[in-house]
């Protein structure tokens, strides 16, 4: 409760699992990767895959795989950890109507990991992992500042704007045709405005869409074209010039695109398309900012938890199921 203008321990601790739920909605159904593995081997089942030549079954789950796994990577990428680098509050207004404006670049980085189909043939069960990068370019503005239940509590239901460019720095070895460009649009809702006495809470929602990647070799291959939306709940304080976050979230990611592999006996080639395929996924992060007049330096990490997995037995040591690291640089000026 509020009592002498400060928030007791409970309300707290409650307002915050309000915006952990709100970056959290409940899992999906688990993905189609069974519906285009059952695709790629001529229609038979999960069940039935213990009949067929074990080579083709193992070449066919790769290219699910690997499908699976760029979407969840680059999602990863496009979306990142924190939606607004620098700390957990609002940006509100200076003066009456006249709203901050916050410019950003952003240095990311997200581990990706697929099924090895350019150093080995697809089917043989080898692993990639690797680092992929992002050069982002964003601002924010202050559209309401929010309403005040207190004199020290304020910025309750404030709304920011938020927008971005990204450059998606996509390495050549091990496998990707080039670069692509990404976008983002959303909004961050203010929960309380930090201050003297108590953290700052937002929750913020994004749409993000990234132009077609390609990644594989003569072997195995995919191609696709990403969207996805963003869900997040952070909480941040400023202790003087060193201020700490933390957050959660939730990400939905939507490609179309398709993979193509080559089942054995050689040259047999198959292209399955996957247009409309969804997985989604729960990030962690953590960030820590040093704040000099109107710049802020921020250095964030965090976790991404995994994807889903095949319902048939897979042997390889590719496994979807295990997360990975994500983490940025950035630099802002607020006005």
């Amino acid at each position: 409760m509020l009592r002498g203008g400060k928030l007791e321990g409970g309300s707290f601790l409650l307002l915050f699992s309000v915006a952990v739920l709100c970056g959290a909605p409940p899992a999906a159904a688990q993905s189609d990767l069974d519906a285009m593995v059952t695709r790629c081997v001529g229609g038979y089942g999960p069940d039935d895959l213990a009949l067929l030549d074990p080579a083709a079954v193992a070449t066919c789950q790769e290219g699910a795989l690997l499908f699976q796994g760029l979407t969840g990577g680059l999602g990863l990428l496009m979306t990142g950890g924190t939606d607004l680098p620098g700390n957990g509050s609002s940006l509100g207004w200076r003066m009456p109507r006249s709203p901050r404006t916050v410019v950003f670049s952003r240095l990311k980085g997200s581990h990706l990991g697929v099924p090895d189909v350019v150093g080995a043939p697809a089917g043989s069960g080898g692993e990639e992992s690797f680092l992929a990068a992002g050069l982002e370019t964003g601002f924010a503005v202050g559209a309401f500042n929010g309403f005040s239940l207190a004199p020290t509590v304020g910025g309750v239901l404030a709304l920011d704007l938020l927008g971005s460019i990204q450059w998606n720095l996509l390495p050549e070895n091990p496998g990707f045709d080039g670069n692509t460009w990404s976008w983002s649009v959303g909004g961050r809702l203010g929960v309380i405005r930090e201050s003297f006495s108590i953290p700052g809470i937002t929750v913020s929602a994004r749409y993000a869409s990234m132009g077609r990647a390609e990644y594989g070799s003569d072997a195995a291959s995919s191609t696709l074209d990403l969207s996805g939306t963003s869900l997040r709940a952070v909480i941040g304080k400023e202790f003087m010039a060193l201020g700490v976050l933390l957050g959660v979230g939730w990400d939905q990611y939507e490609s179309d695109g398709g993979f193509t592999v080559v089942l054995p006996p050689p040259g047999s080639d198959r292209t399955i398309s996957a247009d409309g395929f969804s997985i989604d996924r729960t990030v962690g992060f953590g960030q820590v900012t040093f704040t000099y007049l109107v710049l802020q330096l921020s250095l964030e990490g965090g976790w991404a938890w995994g994807l889903d997995t095949l319902s048939s037995p897979y042997e390889g040591r590719y496994d979807p199921t295990a997360g990975g690291p994500h983490g940025s640089f950035s630099a802002r000026v607020t006005f």
